[in-house]
């Protein structure tokens, strides 16, 4: 394989290994909203050069999680609306799915001739409760 090519590997590489870094320090909130990303500072952070650090910042620029500003990059600050949004449509989704779930678990006990109680005491539970003196 002739080196050019043995060259674009490895930096295609490093830019994998750094985007999957760097996006981790953004999704963990290591680097901040709003933080600035210093080309110098992120490449002996990451221990890679210049060109996987630029790659693995346009790719976070796709995804919305870093933006341009000037000729830098920032971590992309957060929106209370977004987050907001976000949040509504989590509570929607999981839902869903605990309904759907819980109607594929009664549904298969029913095919087994089960009554899914697995012994537990008939009549109504009471979860213990987390907060004192708050009523249910």
């Amino acid at each position: 394989m002739p080196a050019r090519m043995l060259a674009e590997r490895r930096d295609l590489s490093q830019a994998a290994v750094a985007y999957a870094e760097l996006r981790t320090l953004i999704l963990s909130f290591q680097l901040l909203p709003g933080e600035a990303l210093v080309e110098r500072v992120l490449e002996a952070r990451l221990g890679s050069s210049r060109t996987p650090v630029r790659a693995a910042l346009q790719q976070l620029e796709t995804e919305s999680l870093v933006r341009r500003q000037g000729r830098s990059f920032i971590v992309a600050p957060l929106d209370a609306e977004e987050l907001a949004q976000a949040f509504a449509f989590r509570i929607i989704l999981e839902t869903a799915s605990i309904r759907l779930a819980c109607e594929r678990r009664t549904r298969g006990h029913r095919a087994a001739g089960e009554d899914g109680t697995h012994g537990a005491r008939s009549g109504p539970r009471r979860a213990p409760s987390l907060w004192p003196g708050i009523s249910r």
